[in-house]
């Protein structure tokens, strides 16, 4: 997003830059220095990086904008010395990725930009996220990247009020950007103990999502087509419904309220029938959740439709066509209450731009 408080702008996919960490403006690898001469005191201390192609880095002054003449640095340097190191290579060789080191380095200096790129997009988005919850704006943030012992990527990083841009629904800057404006201290203060009460109450909610067929296990397989084996872990429960409200109403409607009291943070109900939809209609007139019929027969029987679309006033029944639009619907509602749902789907959506 851009950061003109006047004229915001939503970019519709994140802009992602990265810099070389070094100590003091200086870079040393395997006893050669590739990056000197910068003033850390001027604020010169990490250059900008721009990948001239899969192994070659330009190196641009951090104050300079990239467009200027004097903004390059030095020639291109090797990003296989600065990425990989002995304990990376290691690991690499005893997990039998590779046999030939050139070729790890060719292949890892290309995998960890990648991964890089990944973790940052994945972090800023959940993030995004979590505030979006309370009606704060993420504009951006920075964060650090290092390898363990054992050669494993990781963000290497506090992320806090100094980390990021953060501003309210009006565009008050609520982090440090306050402080570097020269805002009054005890409004910085006041500031600080705000953020710091709002990321208590970042949390993954646990909703459900329904599948109401007309037997156990006709809806279950398709979910498989979207996010296999990832849906646990982002706060959503799976479950499989088979009650038939024409023949059994009274237990229909019984086990309706039995999973509304079980999920306060809410779900979707998503109804896959053929025939008459009944089950779908008098669903979504009983609750206040999304209900999202998915007709099973319209290949055989196309005017079944109709039972599914045609609804009375006060019956919001949405429908939805094949099975993968349906579920993935049910995603893009749920994302609207849950950061790792969100993170997912924007993820995908962003990708569609590469």
């Amino acid at each position: 997003m851009s950061t003109d408080s006047n004229n915001p702008d939503r970019f519709h996919s994140l802009k992602i830059e990265l810099f070389l960490k070094t100590t003091g403006g200086e870079l040393e690898i395997f006893g050669e220095k590739l990056v000197k001469g910068l003033d850390p005191k001027k604020g010169e201390e990490d250059p900008l990086i721009i990948p001239k192609d899969a192994h070659w880095w330009e190196l641009y002054h951090p104050k300079i904008p990239s467009w200027e003449k004097n903004a390059v640095l030095y020639p291109p340097i090797d990003s296989r010395k600065v990425l990989t190191a002995p304990s990376i290579m290691e690991v690499l060789k005893l997990n039998k990725h590779v046999s030939d080191e050139q070729e790890a380095r060719n292949t890892l200096s290309v995998q960890i930009l990648d991964r890089i790129e990944k973790l940052t997009r994945m972090t800023f988005l959940t993030l995004e996220s979590a505030w979006a919850q309370q009606n704060m704006r993420l504009i951006d943030f920075k964060i650090e990247f290092g390898f363990t012992a054992d050669g494993e990527l990781l963000v290497a990083d506090v992320i806090d009020n100094d980390s990021w841009r953060l501003r309210t629904k009006n565009w008050t800057e609520l982090s440090k950007e306050s402080f570097r404006q020269g805002e009054n201290l005890s409004e910085v203060e006041k500031k600080y103990g705000t953020v710091s009460q709002m990321v208590n109450n970042f949390r993954i909610p646990n909703q459900a999502l329904v599948f109401w067929g007309y037997s156990v296990g006709d809806s279950l397989p398709y979910v498989n087509y979207v996010y296999p084996e990832k849906i646990k872990e982002i706060g959503i429960d799976m479950i499989d419904v088979a009650l038939s409200v024409h023949k059994s109403p009274a237990k229909a409607l019984a086990k309706l309220e039995e999973i509304l009291q079980a999920y306060p943070d809410g779900g979707v109900i998503i109804v896959k029938v053929g025939r008459s939809n009944g089950l779908g209609p008098i669903l979504a007139a009983r609750t206040s959740w999304p209900v999202i019929a998915c007709p099973a027969s319209l290949k055989d029987f196309p005017e079944d439709v109709w039972s599914s679309l045609r609804m009375p006033f006060q019956v919001p029944l949405l429908t939805a066509w094949p099975d993968e639009n349906a579920i993935l619907a049910a995603f893009n509602i749920l994302s609207q209450k849950n950061p790792a749902m969100y993170t997912q789907i924007q993820d995908e959506i962003e990708e569609l731009d590469d």
